[in-house]
């Protein structure tokens, strides 16, 4: 539910405010305009925000995921011991 929240927070804005710059673009009632730029450098931070949150979310939250991690670091130490490297 964490994950969906966090998606629908970041994304839709994103996505709405490009919808309608394009939109508006388009049919030519806007052209580019330097008023945009706060509001796009802001929506766009709120996406990136969501991507580099994610994993750690999936992480924190998900039982298989922090089995799966705790695996892949057994398979690599268990490698380095034997090969070392």
């Amino acid at each position: 539910m964490l994950i969906v929240m966090l998606f629908t927070v970041c994304w839709i804005p994103y996505c709405a405010f490009e919808s309608i710059v394009r939109l508006l673009r388009g049919f030519e009632l806007i052209y580019f305009s330097t008023d945009f730029v706060p509001a796009h450098k802001f929506l766009y931070l709120l996406v990136t925000f969501n991507c580099l949150l994610d994993p750690f979310i999936y992480a924190v939250r998900m039982r298989e995921v922090q089995r799966g991690q705790h695996r892949q670091n057994l398979n690599l130490y268990s490698r380095t011991a034997i090969t070392g490297h």
